[in-house]
């Protein structure tokens, strides 16, 4: 057995202590599940661990001897491998190309194809995975493409192995594949941390959990004192908030309705409607179409539909009888009072090397300028208050959004529209990658909004999250409704047997 120990980790970033003198061991043949709330330090410890970030004090040592993962060059030949939220792939290329990339077989600038084919076979099925090593990545769904990751720090014979929310994209059907294979690897001994919000996986995953909180590890846990409500207590400091169920809507007036959308063979011909004050949700299984609906709201893929209409805060459609045509772009829905958060929060959700404050006011700057000159004292004003309702743990309204762990700028991206005062708003995976205390701060802002009398549909793969906040579900497959679930038929339960 070899273990890497981590002892006395600090580092600042400006004003900000992100590490507090962390200890931490990693052991071959376990798994030991890194847990906090999102700007706890677990983004920071994993960088320090991959050679990325250097940390300001600490010493590492492996089997008893001092060493120093400096550069990433330097974790990998001490046998440390991260695979990140973000996968690192080349779509377009094979399998085996993917895995071996950098180090293709091969002489004289040939690439020895078989030889390629049957290393990249023999790495997979370590793992037990059956992935043609010929296929294009771009074909695999993504619980295979976070396997062909892991397979890639495997063939650079990884001791250590970082999982970076290995599950957070993932749908229900696929965490169990995964973690089979998480599993083979550790009787395999290989030594993971694994880094997850899922509090449920760690029951099954972990042997051990190591809990940080505002940069210090408050808890290790033992595997049979690992349990839900005592994960929570470590990361929280406090007994988990309940949330109440979403109450129905008051006016059956319908906000929103769109009847037979399409795009593509993601949405083959969707109707809905969705009332003042409800909280409607869209669930299903990878590939059901859910991901579509967003980005065809807004102008952001082609869409067609046969009727569409939108009314908030007073707008009317032109002709009622006729409705609206379909947003054609961004600008034209926020025209129509709707707003939208997407699933991709940095590539489409936020302006991430930006200003908290400028990603905050983006929406609507007009609210903190005349005449084009910002005033300054009321940017202030206005970002702070934002800040403080979200818990947005950061240094600053002048702090950048890159600089924000990915819980924090998922709340940035809500906030953004809580300051513009939205009345339709539309949420694509929500809390995804977001720890249990941030879930449940997005899920009042929902909670409130619909109070209000605005409207909020949701499109998820997590039927956990569709279950406690939605008043209304409609579930998908293969791009239309499957089925319509109200009240108290909205469980966990009934929207996996429905989408099944």
């Amino acid at each position: 057995m070899s273990v890497l120990i981590v002892q006395g980790l600090r580092k600042r970033f400006g004003g900000v202590h992100a590490l507090r003198g962390v200890d931490l061991a990693l052991r071959t043949g376990e798994v030991n599940a890194l847990l906090g709330e999102n700007g706890a330090g677990k983004s920071t410890l994993i960088k320090i661990l991959s050679g990325i970030v250097q940390a300001d004090e600490g010493s590492f040592t492996l089997d008893g001897q001092p060493v120093a993962p400096d550069s990433v060059a330097k974790a990998n030949e001490l046998g440390i491998q991260t695979v990140h939220q973000e996968l690192e792939l080349a779509l377009p290329l094979s399998v085996a190309e993917n895995i071996f990339m950098g180090r293709l077989p091969g002489r004289a600038g040939r690439i020895d194809w078989k030889a390629l084919y049957e290393q990249a076979s023999r790495s997979l099925q370590t793992m037990g995975s059956k992935i043609d090593p010929r296929t294009p990545v771009a074909h695999l769904s993504i619980s295979d493409r976070q396997v062909v990751e892991i397979a890639k720090g495997l063939a650079r014979k990884a001791s250590f192995l970082v999982l970076d929310e290995p599950t957070a994209a993932l749908p229900p059907s696929e965490v169990a594949n995964l973690l089979r294979v998480v599993r083979r690897l550790r009787d395999q001994g290989v030594g993971i941390l694994y880094v997850t919000h899922r509090l449920d996986e760690v029951a099954q995953i972990a042997d051990r959990a190591t809990i940080l909180r505002d940069g210090s590890v408050v808890g290790s846990l033992e595997r049979e004192a690992i349990s839900r409500d005592a994960l929570v207590r470590h990361i929280l400091g406090r007994d988990e908030d309940k949330i109440p169920q979403s109450a129905p809507p008051k006016s059956a007036a319908p906000v929103v309705e769109c009847q037979e959308l399409a795009s593509g063979n993601d949405l083959r011909g969707l109707s809905f409607q969705a009332a003042e004050g409800e909280i409607l949700g869209f669930f299903g299984l990878l590939g059901a179409g859910q991901s579509a609906i967003g980005d065809s709201l807004f102008g952001l893929r082609k869409a067609r539909c046969a009727f569409f209409r939108a009314r908030a805060a007073g707008r009317q459609a032109p002709d009622a009888a006729g409705g609206q045509r379909l947003p054609a772009s961004p600008r034209r829905a926020l025209a129509l009072g709707m707003a939208y958060v997407p699933a991709d929060r940095k590539g489409a959700g936020l302006a991430t090397s930006l200003q908290i404050g400028e990603n905050l006011l983006m929406p609507d700057m007009g609210r903190v300028s005349r005449w084009g000159l910002v005033d300054g004292k009321r940017m202030a004003e206005v970002c702070q208050a934002a800040i403080k309702a979200y818990d947005i743990r950061c240094a600053g309204f002048r702090q950048r959004v890159d600089e924000l762990s990915g819980g924090n700028q998922q709340k940035v991206s809500v906030a953004k529209w809580a300051v513009r005062g939205v009345r339709i708003l539309y949420l694509d995976e929500p809390t995804r990658g977001v720890d249990v205390g941030a879930r449940v701060e997005i899920y009042r802002f929902v909670q409130s909004l619909a109070a209000r009398g605005g409207t909020c549909l949701i499109s998820s793969s997590d039927a956990a999250e569709i279950a406690a906040i939605a008043t209304r579900v409609i579930v998908m497959k293969a791009g239309r409704a499957l089925k319509e679930l109200r009240g108290s038929e909205i469980t966990e339960a009934g929207l996996i047997a429905a989408a099944l």
